[in-house]
């Protein structure tokens, strides 16, 4: 190795160990180190259990199909069930065309609740929408179902119709009359305020209108002459009821010009047998004789007797009645007839007959004779239930009696009312009875409640009254 190359390792070997043993005098030991802060384990916080909200049913409502017509009850009917089968005990409520019927009905074992609907003339014919509501609870949601009520168009009748050709008044000119009452066939009920057309001959010569009772009247004088002619009424039918109408033969023979008799008779008599009021019986009797003859009697002579009576095809009007009788050997003639008007009856006789001596005329002798009738007196009784739910509808059934002869008073209107306000009415039929319907408005208010049945008096009987007791009571919520 050349020199010089030794002594460069030499230099650089003396330089390390001299740096070497620098570093070892002034290394210093690394600080220890921090000791850290002890931990506190922290829990985790738990929330607090949550309730868990119940799963309620949902239930089905079930709402049938009802058809009816007017005068007729329709049965609307809904069934409540969930998947487990039918609810009983539960209260749903109907509405018609969204108007709310007045109490709520419960559900039977079956789940089904039925409501009546008497269907009247405020309904229009056609489908009318039933909505049943179930306002929920016992577990379950509410639930709404809905289904229809088809109404019907309702079938009229025309009974009785009665025409006539003839002297309608003493001293008026001839004149037809045609006269019915046009109903529903369901229940008798009235058909109001319709156009009614008369025919004579299949010729229309005239329109009347019913009235409040459904009955028409018309007259026109006539100008057919004599013969036998068919009448007829019509109603040709509306968007409620179908048409329907009457008819009748008329049979026309002019009476014979007048004819005056050499006769006179006695002023008519009215004997009462027995106390003179309605329902008993009168006896008219008259004599006829001739002028020339003074008190000696004419026998085989035609009298005619009139009388007023009650018109029964018109309740509450007068009507004349006539009574055909021939005089006997000493030329009295008489007959026995009901009382059927209280107050001044006035029985008249005429000679209609054609006799006739020597051609002498002296008139047609037309006498009367008055008789003081005293006015019936008429007793009623009601029945019905004793309690109604605000909104509910009452049926009274009144019965009319004549308190004489314990007959059924027929034919007479009734109102009822609470507190002097009338809250419902109807007629006594044929049998003495009456159906009343009163619903229970809240302006009838709550509590015991005193229905008055009034009967106001007609040409027959005097104003009678009696009362029924009924509590009405508040709708269950």
């Amino acid at each position: 190795m050349p020199p010089n190359h030794r002594a460069a390792i030499a230099a650089i070997v003396l330089l390390a160990s001299s740096h070497a043993t620098a570093q070892t005098r002034t290394a210093t030991p690394p600080p220890a180190a921090p000791t850290p802060p002890a931990i506190t384990p922290v829990k985790p916080a738990v929330a607090p259990p949550q309730a868990v909200a119940p799963t309620l049913a949902s239930p089905q409502l079930e709402v049938g199909q009802a058809v009816a017509t007017y005068g007729t009850q329709a049965t609307l009917r809904a069934t409540l069930k969930t998947s487990t089968g039918p609810v009983a005990n539960q209260d749903l409520r109907f509405a018609i065309d969204g108007q709310g019927l007045p109490y709520p009905t419960k559900t039977s074992a079956t789940g089904e609740a039925t409501y009546p609907v008497k269907v009247e003339t405020d309904l229009a014919p056609g489908d009318h929408a039933v909505t049943v509501q179930f306002a929920g609870g016992s577990g379950m949601l509410p639930a709404t179902g809905t289904g229809r009520l088809n109404v019907i168009k309702g079938a009229s009748k025309m009974e009785p119709f009665h025409a006539y050709v003839g002297v309608l008044k003493p001293g008026t000119p001839v004149a037809l009359e045609a006269k019915g009452t046009l109903r529903r066939t369901t229940d008798s009920a009235a058909i109001v305020g319709r156009a009614v057309e008369i025919f004579v001959n299949g010729l229309k010569v005239g329109t009347t209108a019913t009235g409040p009772d459904g009955s028409f009247e018309f007259q026109q004088p006539w100008t057919k002459g004599a013969g036998t002619f068919q009448a007829q009424a019509n109603f040709t039918g509306d968007a409620r009821y179908s048409g329907s109408g009457g008819q009748g033969t008329l049979t026309y023979t002019p009476p014979p010009p007048p004819k005056t008799v050499p006769a006179h008779t006695l002023p008519v008599a009215a004997f009462a047998l027995g106390a003179p009021q309605v329902g008993s019986k009168v006896r008219l009797w008259t004599k006829v004789s001739l002028v020339k003859n003074g008190s000696q009697g004419l026998p085989g002579v035609r009298v005619r007797f009139s009388s007023p009576s009650f018109n029964f095809d018109a309740p509450g009007m007068v009507r004349t009645d006539t009574h055909d009788a021939t005089s006997g050997p000493d030329g009295a003639a008489s007959v026995d007839i009901p009382l059927e008007v209280g107050g001044t009856n006035q029985f008249r006789a005429e000679i209609d007959d054609a006799v006739f001596l020597d051609g002498d005329k002296t008139g047609v002798i037309n006498p009367s004779a008055k008789l003081e009738v005293i006015m019936g007196t008429v007793t009623l009784h009601a029945t019905g239930p004793a309690s109604v739910t605000t909104g509910g509808q009452v049926q009274l059934t009144v019965t009319a009696k004549d308190a004489a002869t314990q007959a059924p008073a027929k034919l007479m209107k009734l109102k009822v009312r609470s507190g002097g306000v009338d809250v419902g009415s109807g007629q006594v039929a044929q049998n003495g009875t009456a159906t009343v319907y009163v619903t229970a408005k809240p302006t009838l208010g709550i509590g015991a409640k005193t229905l008055a049945i009034e009967f106001e008096g007609d040409p027959r009987y005097k104003p009678a009254s009696i009362t029924h007791a009924i509590n009405v009571l508040p709708q269950s919520n």
